[in-house]
């Protein structure tokens, strides 16, 4: 491995010059290119001649790399922050949809949350379109289960929406009328995702109160199902289900802190894997979208848009919803 990145390998447009660890990694164009797929022009050689990827870990610093004209583009830009680059006339924010969805997970093995009456309240409780305006300044999407839009085999259900007389109606079903109590448990960089969800919870009658945690101490926790309810998200860069629903709602699969079990599902999930058919394995997945709607092992989401900034200068570079940086068509106009 070692030798591997320090000795790359590759078939691209472009080729390793060398890498200077924690700083840079210098690429050169490759001119022996073959110049990809005739359907996905252009095709030929890249653009560019050199190619500079820099490691700039803070933020505040990446945008006056930005605005000095060090760097071209730069990833990772916060909400509150995209004003400092809007107002310069010389950049401008470019967006698409993440890889990553938000979602609050729920002990369904004891406690409260066992009852499917109490998880549906919940996704009736909290304002998940609330929560993308404030926290992200609208640069996001409420999903209904735990698949991205883009993602393949999206099944095309509403999401639950903010209905708290619905909530409440539930809950009195399930016997908890007086409301109950509930801690919401984050990381601290989900922490204020956890903090307007104890709010809104609040606001239906719930004691709601928020606990930060370091992942190595609370993951045990849920392993052993000794947690009521957390802030959760997972990565898909690949868009396809196997890469999130599988691993976050089988039984017994490593990111399932929920303890959910369906044998349903995990008939779907195993067909889904030796099915030949394209059109079958999409099936597999929509029809286990309907049961995990309707269970609510989870509290459904959202996915939140991807936010780069860029000098008008850069052409023929748009972001890609899986995060790859494709620069083949890309150059420098003026």
């Amino acid at each position: 491995d070692d030798y591997l990145a320090e000795n790359a390998m590759g078939t691209g447009p472009f080729e390793f010059v060398r890498w200077d660890k924690g700083t840079q990694v210098i690429m050169k164009r490759f001119d022996d290119y073959y110049g990809g797929s005739p359907d996905i022009p252009p095709v030929g050689s890249a653009q560019v001649e050199t190619l500079i990827f820099k490691v700039i870990p803070e933020l505040s610093s990446r945008i006056a790399a930005l605005q000095a004209g060090e760097v071209d583009i730069i990833t990772e830009v916060s909400a509150d922050l995209m004003g400092q680059i809007e107002g310069d006339p010389n950049l401008e924010i470019v967006t698409c949809n993440g890889t990553r969805s938000y979602m609050l997970g729920m002990n369904c093995v004891t406690g409260e949350f066992a009852d499917k009456r109490v998880r549906q309240a919940m996704n009736y409780a909290i304002d998940m379109d609330q929560i993308v305006a404030a926290l992200y300044s609208g640069l996001g999407e409420a999903i209904p289960t735990i698949l991205s839009p883009n993602a393949i085999g999206y099944a095309d259900l509403d999401p639950y929406g903010y209905d708290p007389d619905k909530a409440k109606e539930l809950l009195a079903q399930a016997g908890y009328s007086n409301g109950l109590s509930v801690v919401i448990d984050a990381q601290d960089s989900l922490k204020n995702i956890a903090e307007a969800c104890a709010q809104m919870l609040r606001e239906i009658g719930i004691d709601a109160s928020t606990q930060v945690w370091e992942w190595s101490v609370l993951k045990p926790e849920l392993l052993a199902n000794k947690r009521q309810m957390w802030v959760t998200s997972w990565g898909n860069g690949s868009m396809d289900p196997q890469g999130i629903f599988v691993p976050k709602l089988g039984t017994g699969e490593r990111g399932n802190y929920t303890g959910y079990s369906n044998t349903t599902l995990n008939l779907l999930f195993a067909l889904s894997k030796i099915t030949l058919d394209s059109d079958e394995r999409l099936t597999c997945f929509i029809e286990g979208q309907k049961i995990v709607y309707d269970e609510c092992p989870m509290v459904w989401g959202y996915v939140t848009k991807e936010i780069y900034g860029k000098s008008t200068r850069v052409q023929g570079w748009n972001p890609s919803p899986d995060g790859k940086l494709n620069m083949h068509d890309v150059f420098l106009s003026g």
